[in-house]
């Protein structure tokens, strides 16, 4: 579990998001904070572009918070 709330730039807890029954983002977490890089990586199909259209309110998770 991620810390306290009020003391975060972004914060993502728990984020899930599902496209029918196929799972594209699962049971993700993470915080930055102010002046921190964040670098999302993995391969082609691990949730990325997805993860990032949750943060920017593009897409609704499916569970979570952003």
């Amino acid at each position: 579990m991620v810390e306290d709330k009020s003391i975060h730039t972004l914060l993502v807890q728990d984020l899930n998001l599902y496209y029918g029954d196929t799972a594209i983002v699962k049971n993700v977490s993470f915080k930055a904070d102010i002046n921190e890089c964040l670098v999302i990586l993995g391969t082609n199909g691990a949730g990325k572009t997805s993860t990032f259209k949750c943060i920017t309110s593009e897409t609704a998770p499916t569970h979570g918070q952003v």
